[in-house]
C-alpha cells in the first residue's frame, strides 16, 4: 500500500513538474502554426496563445530557479517574470478584443476586456497594502494575500468570461471558422471555478512554516494546477484544427 502511495506520489510530481511545462510548450507551438496559417482571421489568437503560455512557462520556470539557482539570482528572475507577465496580462486580451473587433464589428469590446485586467493589478496592489498596513506578516500575509488575490482574479476574470460567452454566442451562427467558441468559454470559466476553490484551500491550510497542514490539500493543488494545464489545450487545438480546415476550404 505504501508503495503504492509512493508512485502515485512520483506520478504526480512528473505530471507537475515536467508534463506540464511540456503541455505549455505544446500550445506555443498551436500558437505559433495558428499565427502563420492561411486563415488570417484567426491569427491574432494564435498570437494570444503564444504569450499566455510564455506566462505559464515562466511560472513553471520559477520552481527550478527556486530550487537550483542562487536567492540573488530567483530574486532578479522573479522581478523581470513578474512584469513580462503582467505585459501579457494586458496583451493577450488585447488580441482577443481585436479578434472581436476585426470579425463582428464589436468596438467597444475594448473597454471593459482591458479595464479588467488593470483593476486586477491595481486590486491586487491595493490588497497587499491593505494587509501590510493590518500588520499582518510572514506566512499569514502570504497565506491571506495569495487567498483574496486568487478570488479577485477569478471574480474578475468570471465577469471578462460572462462578456465573451456572450459576444461569441451570438456571433456563433455567423462565425465561420470557429462557432463554438462560447462553449469552451463555458468550460474554461467553470474550471476556473474549481481551480480557485483548490488554490484557497492550498493558501489556507498552510501552516507557520509555509508547509500545507494537510497532504490532500497539496495533492489536490497539485492536480488542479496540472489539470488547468490540460483544460488550456483544448481551445487552441480547437483553433487550430479549425483553422486548418478553413484554410484547406479556401484552397479549393
Amino acid at each position: 500500500m505504501n508503495d503504492q502511495i509512493e508512485f502515485l506520489m512520483i506520478f504526480q510530481e512528473m505530471m507537475f513538474y515536467f508534463v506540464r511545462p511540456a503541455i505549455y510548450l505544446a500550445i506555443v507551438v498551436f500558437g505559433f502554426i495558428i499565427l502563420f496559417s492561411k486563415t488570417k482571421s484567426t491569427r491574432i489568437l494564435g498570437l494570444s496563445f503564444v504569450l499566455s503560455a510564455i506566462a505559464s512557462l515562466l511560472e513553471c520556470a520559477s520552481i527550478f530557479i527556486a530550487r537550483l539557482g542562487g536567492q540573488e539570482f530567483f530574486g532578479a528572475y522573479t522581478y523581470a517574470a513578474r512584469i513580462i507577465q503582467l505585459i501579457i496580462m494586458i496583451t493577450t486580451p488585447l488580441c482577443m478584443c481585436i479578434f472581436i473587433h476585426k470579425n463582428y464589428g464589436r468596438k467597444l469590446i475594448y473597454i471593459p476586456l482591458l479595464i479588467l485586467p488593470v483593476l486586477n493589478i491595481v486590486a491586487r496592489i491595493a490588497i497587499n497594502e491593505a494587509f501590510n498596513s493590518a500588520g499582518m506578516s510572514g506566512n499569514d500575509f502570504f497565506r491571506w494575500t495569495n487567498t483574496v488575490s486568487a478570488i479577485n482574479s477569478f471574480v474578475l476574470g468570471a465577469v471578462s468570461s460572462v462578456i465573451l460567452i456572450i459576444v461569441f454566442c451570438k456571433h456563433r451562427k455567423s462565425e465561420p471558422v470557429i462557432p463554438f467558441t462560447w462553449i469552451f468559454e463555458i468550460v474554461s470559466l467553470a474550471w476556473s471555478a474549481i481551480y480557485t476553490f483548490f488554490l484557497c484551500t492550498y493558501y489556507l491550510t498552510m501552516n507557520q512554516d509555509g508547509i500545507a497542514a494537510s497532504d490532500f490539500s497539496s495533492s489536490a493543488y497539485m492536480n488542479a494546477v496540472f489539470l488547468m494545464a490540460v483544460v488550456s489545450l483544448a481551445f487552441p487545438i480547437y483553433v487550430m484544427v479549425m483553422a486548418a480546415k478553413k484554410g484547406k476550404l479556401e484552397r479549393t
